[in-house]
């Protein structure tokens, strides 16, 4: 069952990312190229350590299906150039 809930949660993350990498792909009017997303059940010490080249955006979330209520994290890591870029295209969108 661990097995089958790790794919499940794996390709809604893959749904998630895709539709928000989508939306600020759609705002910034630009093409945005990323990775398919990692499962992985730790404490968010151990995911973070070795991202010192890296901003780090965290969201929750949580969602149901019919009786099973899921709650969760949705982490995304934007290398710092790439982070960048985003700041900037959303600065020129507000201005």
């Amino acid at each position: 069952m661990d097995a089958l809930k790790e794919a499940t949660l794996a390709e809604i993350g893959n749904i998630l990312i895709n539709h928000v990498m989508g939306a600020i792909s759609n705002m910034l009017k630009t093409r945005l190229s990323y990775r398919i997303p990692v499962y992985k059940e730790t404490m968010i010490d151990n995911l973070v350590e070795d991202t010192s080249d890296m901003k780090i955006s965290i969201a929750d979330t949580s969602f149901s299906i019919s009786t099973l209520s899921v709650q969760g994290d949705l982490i995304i890591a934007f290398q710092l150039e790439s982070f960048q870029t985003l700041l900037d295209g959303i600065q020129k969108l507000v201005e």
